[in-house]
């Protein structure tokens, strides 16, 4: 999927933290536009996928503030290795 995505035109960031979202206001509705970044970098897209770790709850918080809509996966499923 990643090579589709940007052989699409996409860009896939790693561990980027997203602060806001831009939104535009249309006669049709509400649009995200792009994100902001922690860096204060502005990224303008006409779609956004935010792929949330478990340990983001300010960044939920900032989405439900902003009027995101969310919805939530059926299930998650992880695994955790341990070493010595």
């Amino acid at each position: 999927r990643r090579a589709e995505i940007e052989a699409l035109g996409g860009e896939i960031r790693f561990q980027q933290k997203v602060t806001d979202v831009l939104i535009e206001d249309g006669p049709d509705g509400r649009h995200i536009r792009g994100v902001t970044l922690e860096s204060g970098e502005q990224i303008s897209a006409s779609h956004v996928v935010i792929a949330l770790g478990h340990s983001a709850r300010d960044t939920f918080q900032m989405l439900h503030a902003r009027g995101v809509q969310m919805e939530a996966k059926p299930f998650s499923i992880g695994y955790r290795i341990e070493h010595s």
